[in-house]
């Protein structure tokens, strides 16, 4: 069975706070291959990177949601130690316009590893995977931002009823896996056969973004959907091109549970943003450090 684990690295705004850093998020797939991913690369990504716990050599990839410095000024660093440590294999960048503007950052930076740079500005597919897909969409913000979808493939899992009537021992169970078929008493069996398709996990992320309708269709059915809350209210917003609590409140129905970061600095206290969040079920706001399992 598989398992992502989600580290909020940093869940604060433009400003960091000495409690909320830059938002970055960490996606650890264990499942497969397994897979180590940042979403957006803010200021001290690297530091709260060792104090979760987290190798930062096993990064796969970085997908950046919009180029405002919150979100990726802590490329610097980390590609910097990646590069004092030794590290040979490529790294892959995604991000909207990626491909010209990634190159342009690091121009004056010299890497004994290769870095990968992405275009993700499109509705769609941008990452497609052994163990899951990734897709892109165009919000809106004051720049070219993307919210990412990651979906899970689906799996088959062995019918323990079925099995159990045909008589299928462990050793057999675990040749119908590997080869997608065994022969039992004679009789050829396929996986397909005593097997039913299992739907992936999904973990969306918004970036930074006004409140928009696509939204609603983009985390439909998403076990975790992190968005970005800046604001508490309407009125606070100003026209930041950002989202309030009460924007959130039009997505609770459509993912499992909703974390809110981005978290502007005016509001000091956790315990009572979530003293607010409490009375709606599948609604937190997300602290610096902490760990989730999808």
């Amino acid at each position: 069975m598989t398992t992502i684990k989600l580290t909020f690295l940093g869940t604060g705004a433009a400003i960091p706070t000495l409690k909320r850093g830059h938002t970055t998020l960490h996606i650890q797939y264990l499942g497969g291959s397994g897979r180590s991913i940042l979403f957006d690369c803010g200021e001290g990504t690297q530091t709260n990177l060792i104090r979760a716990g987290i190798n930062f050599m096993g990064i796969d990839a970085i997908f950046i949601t919009h180029w405002h410095a919150d979100h990726f000024i802590g490329l610097y660093g980390l590609l910097n130690s990646m590069g004092l440590e030794g590290r040979q294999k490529p790294v892959r960048i995604f991000g909207p316009h990626a491909d010209k503007i990634g190159p342009k950052l690091l121009e004056f930076y010299k890497f004994p590893y290769a870095i990968e740079y992405y275009d993700t500005y499109r509705d769609g597919l941008v990452y497609n995977g052994e163990e899951f897909t990734i897709e892109a969409a165009k919000l809106k913000h004051t720049i070219d931002n993307v919210g990412y979808r990651l979906i899970e493939k689906g799996r088959l899992k062995l019918d323990k009823k079925l099995i159990k009537q045909i008589g299928l021992s462990g050793l057999e169970c675990k040749e119908l896996k590997e080869n997608g078929k065994v022969t039992k008493n004679g009789k050829k069996i396929s996986l397909k056969d005593v097997s039913y398709k299992v739907p992936g996990k999904i973990f969306v992320y918004s970036g930074d973004t006004v409140y928009q309708k696509k939204m609603e269709k983009f985390a439909k059915d998403a076990d975790i959907l992190v968005h970005e809350c800046t604001c508490f209210t309407k009125d606070d917003l100003q026209d930041k091109m950002h989202s309030s609590f009460e924007d959130i409140l039009k997505l609770k129905g459509f993912a499992k549970k909703v974390y809110l970061v981005h978290i502007g600095r005016k509001y000091q206290s956790h315990e009572e943003l979530q003293k607010e969040a409490a009375i709606y079920k599948n609604i937190f706001f997300a602290k610096d450090l902490e760990k989730i399992e999808i």
